[in-house]
């Protein structure tokens, strides 16, 4: 039964997908105890799911009116996509020893 209010994520776009440990996952990280698994607490584990999707909504809306040229949104979302791939490249690179080959 899709538990749909208002705006909400439907718990099928996980569900379908085989990913709603991705849920449990995220609501474990957010409380950061185990509590919130507890049988009765489903609900507790989807609003945050919800809040997470609201946060991401806020951020790309946010992103459409800094490029107001952009009708679809598909080149800014891409240009974000790569800015934030490039950054964790750059971060990764930092920690990573280096090796000399002889």
């Amino acid at each position: 039964m899709t538990q749909v209010k208002g705006t909400e994520v439907p718990t099928e776009v996980f569900e379908n997908a085989n990913k709603d440990g991705l849920a449990y996952l995220l609501a474990l990280h957010e409380e950061s105890t185990g509590e919130i698994l507890r049988e009765g607490r489903e609900n507790d584990c989807w609003d945050v799911i919800q809040k997470y999707a609201h946060i991401g909504m806020e951020v790309i809306e946010q992103w459409m009116r800094d490029r107001p040229t952009d009708n679809d949104g598909v080149d800014t979302i891409l240009f974000h996509m790569k800015s934030e791939a490039n950054r964790l490249i750059s971060e990764e690179a930092e920690d990573s020893p280096i090796t000399i080959k002889v």
